[in-house]
């Protein structure tokens, strides 16, 4: 399917995050009929997650998920966790369940409120409830994002160069702080500033900014990527 026709697919079947009576009158799809499909489903979970960044990706190569990510100059990111993971980590995710079978299927989860989520499967959107997804997946899920320019890996105190200074402005931002000065390393205000922002959202407040501080901080600073949620 064109990434246009699952772009436009995942736009028409979001969730409404509102908790509205028209939700309560919702009819849900199945999702062990969805998971009982023959048919090997795991390409079709990715198309549908690089859709969502309005990417493609491509089944006839031998180049795997994370490799099209790294030459879309997005990163994978392989995680375990529950359903308020994927709320707070907030970003569509490709999630590994087994069927009633015990037969490994992949979808991609687009967006999510309280009660139920968007998710696609071999090229279709299905709208299930959350407690629904519960009863086949045991946490295993996969995330692209995006990494700032000049980051090679975690930041750490002391550390110095252009990355800092990404990190000081994203900082500032977040603090709806306008100043424009320049910092190039990891000092000791910086360091209490990001560990104040970690502190805030959950996060171990350790000053280490990897993976998870960037997505965090690109979600707050209104960097363009996809959300689960219309909060972002």
């Amino acid at each position: 399917i064109a990434s246009s026709e699952l772009n436009s697919s995942i736009t028409s079947n979001a969730v409404d995050t509102g908790t509205t009576s028209s939700n309560r009158d919702i009819s849900y799809d199945d999702i062990s009929s969805i998971l009982n499909t023959k048919t090997d489903n795991e390409a079709a979970a990715y198309q549908a997650l690089f859709s969502t960044w309005g990417k493609t990706y491509a089944t006839e190569t031998r180049a795997t998920a994370c490799q099209q990510a790294r030459a879309a100059s997005l990163n994978c990111l392989f995680k375990r966790g529950n359903l308020n993971t994927l709320k707070t980590h907030n970003r569509p995710a490709v999630l590994t369940l087994v069927n009633a079978q015990g037969e490994t299927r992949y979808i991609t989860i687009t967006a999510i409120n309280e009660v139920s989520a968007t998710i696609h499967s071999n090229n279709r959107a299905y709208q299930v409830k959350l407690g629904d997804i519960d009863k086949y997946w045991f946490g295993k899920f996969l995330i692209l994002w995006k990494k700032p320019e000049n980051y090679t890996s975690v930041i750490l105190p002391g550390d110095s160069g252009e990355i800092i200074n990404w990190l000081n402005t994203q900082i500032l931002k977040v603090n709806n702080d306008f100043s424009d000065m320049i910092v190039n390393t990891y000092d000791e205000r910086l360091i209490n500033k990001v560990k104040t922002f970690q502190s805030q959202h959950g996060l171990t407040a350790d000053g280490i900014v990897g993976p998870i501080t960037i997505i965090y901080l690109n979600t707050q600073t209104g960097t363009d990527t996809p959300t689960l949620s219309q909060q972002g």
